[in-house]
């Protein structure tokens, strides 16, 4: 995760790294700057091969 943050910082075309948290169940979630053409998940889904 901290390297995820630290290429957003070396390279602006990446979305921003705000930190790190967990949801009520545990799991690590990333905050990232809104993306306005969707999220990642969403894109994998529709374009992998």
């Amino acid at each position: 995760m901290k390297a995820f943050c630290e290429i957003g910082y070396k390279n602006p075309s990446f979305l921003k790294c705000y930190g790190l948290s967990r949801d009520d169940s545990g799991k690590y979630v990333l905050v990232l700057e809104y993306a306005e053409m969707g999220s990642l998940r969403n894109y994998l889904q529709k374009y992998r091969k």
